[in-house]
């Protein structure tokens, strides 16, 4: 298992989708989280969200979705180079 952490600010993130022509807005959403005593509070916060065709989603979390799946395209992709690049190193690996 490999973890690889990249942090991107708000600002970022609102960036990329207007530049890819979306409109994102900033709106107040809640959440619950835990309190003392086992007890949960709810929490509202600002937070900015995309909108496509009446609907909407927090940027933050579509953008992780996105990066996530371009990354795993990225880093191993199917494609006979990889073939090639596994079959190296596997002999390698065995010397």
């Amino acid at each position: 298992m490999m973890v690889l952490q990249i942090y991107f600010s708000d600002d970022e993130i609102k960036s990329f989708f207007e530049g890819n022509g979306f409109r994102v807005e900033e709106r107040e959403a809640g959440e619950w989280v835990p309190a003392y005593h086992n007890r949960s509070e709810y929490v509202t916060k600002m937070r900015h969200f995309v909108f496509l065709q009446n609907r909407q989603i927090e940027a933050r979390k579509l953008f992780e979705r996105i990066a996530e799946k371009r990354m795993r395209r990225y880093i191993a992709p199917v494609s006979l180079e990889s073939k090639r690049m596994i079959e190296t190193e596997f002999k390698n690996l065995l010397k």
